[in-house]
């Protein structure tokens, strides 16, 4: 029920106080009959909305959650990204709809009696151990909703803060690693090479016919920017929202820094925003990055006349109405290059009615998946192998900081935990000798040389 407070006015009138967020706000002024009548009218609206909230169920909460959550991120200047939300929809009708007690009330719900029964049924149907752990998991997001909603009590959700399906014994798995995330997989130093030759423009010029009959040569301005996308993700390993944001005025040519300051995600504008805190940072331009992005400027500018301030604009689009480059683009780039050097195998869907691309499908790849973010793993592996060489300038900090991590862990653990980078196997083999020198040549080895 509502707390309610009733204060005398001098002049003869009452008001009529109600508790809102911990503090009493007035609604109401008037003669006593009637802040008596409008008293019992918010007690009696307060005991409905109760009465309502207690027979609201789990499964009409999370319905109520994900719906909340894709219409937070659908707003025009929410830095929510709908990509990372729309995941509760898919979860609401592939796993909870028709596997949750749909009778469970949001007010009785427990980890014990309910997220644990609910998490062997997944495994029973065959969901993989992780895959269930994440949907089990965002029960606690929902009710943290409940709790911003004020349908229930904070005190509630103590129970799920503390409880999760890798430190519930029952819900292990005899297989260790079912219960650890897949690794991205990372493209080597050597693949990479195959890659920047393959996607190297070629020097041969085309010829057009200019509007005025006359002939002129001009480079492949998209063979270019496919180049220069590219070889952004190998030499500075951006996401592909910073790589779709970024704008002219965040490199610095005199000092050699690229600034990551904003992000494009789906079919927006830039936003002034980035994924994370430690995402924003500086990147030191790669001296071979440094010569492809100034040609690439120059191009683009003959190309367009310098009207964006886009780096890599999509240029299919005339006139002022210029957007970034979209998603779809840049992987289909990356599709056909990894199918041209061997790194994968592709099938292409024609559109049936004619009226869209064709869509590039990876039938088989190790980066099927992972398609621009193992650029990121690759270049985490070579700052850490480079950290080796000169620890003294490549500390800790900067090599966090160059990849936008803002724990150091996150950089060594996750992004750069690769054994593949491409080292010299001969000269391994030959510092793993040297490391513990004893009996290198069998016995009698050493004579049979010499004899």
């Amino acid at each position: 029920m509502a707390l309610t407070k009733i204060r005398d006015y001098k002049d003869g009138t009452f008001g009529l106080l109600v508790e809102r967020d911990g503090k009493y706000k007035q609604i109401a002024r008037g003669k006593k009959s009637l802040i008596n009548r409008k008293k019992a009218e918010v007690q009696a609206e307060s005991i409905n909305v109760e009465a309502a909230i207690q027979k609201k169920t789990f499964i009409e909460v999370y319905e109520e959650f994900y719906k909340s959550k894709i219409a937070d991120a659908s707003h025009e200047y929410s830095g929510l990204r709908l990509s990372s939300v729309t995941c509760y929809k898919s979860w609401f009708y592939k796993y909870f709809k028709p596997n949750f007690d749909n009778r469970v009330l949001l007010t009785e719900i427990t980890p014990v009696k309910h997220a644990k029964p609910f998490f062997l049924k997944l495994r029973s149907l065959g969901v993989k151990w992780i895959q269930c752990k994440i949907v089990t998991c965002s029960i606690l997001t929902c009710l943290k909703y409940a709790v911003e909603q004020q349908y229930i009590d904070p005190v509630k959700i103590g129970a799920f803060a503390v409880w999760s399906p890798k430190k519930d014994t029952s819900l292990k798995t005899k297989d260790p690693s079912e219960m650890e995330y897949k690794k991205t997989p990372m493209i080597s130093l050597p693949e990479v090479v195959r890659l920047y030759e393959h996607i190297k423009p070629k020097d041969h010029p085309k010829i057009s016919t200019g509007s005025n009959g006359y002939i002129k040569e001009y480079t492949d301005i998209r063979e270019w920017q496919k180049f220069a996308v590219i070889s952004t993700f190998i030499f500075t390993g951006m996401r592909i929202s910073e790589l779709r944001g970024l704008q002219w005025d965040a490199i610095n040519f005199d000092d050699l820094e690229i600034e990551i300051k904003r992000t494009v995600v789906g079919n927006g504008g830039s936003l002034d925003q980035v994924k994370a805190k430690g995402s924003r940072r500086k990147i030191v331009i790669q001296s071979r990055l440094f010569l492809i992005l100034k040609q690439w400027k120059k191009l683009l500018a003959k190309y367009n006349g310098g009207r964006t301030p886009i780096v890599f604009p999509s240029l299919r689009n005339v006139g002022y109405n210029i957007v970034a480059l979209s998603d779809r683009t840049i992987t289909d780039w990356i599709k056909l290059a990894f199918a041209a050097i061997g790194l994968a195998e592709i099938k292409i869907h024609p559109n049936v009615n004619g009226d869209k691309r064709a869509f590039i499908e990876i039938t088989k790849s190790k980066f099927k998946r992972c398609i621009t973010k193992t650029f990121r793993h690759f270049y985490c592996t070579a700052l850490l192998n480079a950290q080796q060489k000169y620890p003294s300038i490549l500390n800790s900090n900067f090599v966090k900081g160059q990849a936008g991590h803002q724990d150091d862990k996150t950089t060594r653990l996750i992004y750069g935990d690769h054994q593949n980078f491409g080292s010299d196997r001969q000269l391994e083999q030959q510092a793993i000798d040297n490391a513990i020198p004893i009996g290198i040549e069998p016995p009698g080895v050493h004579e049979e040389r010499s004899v």
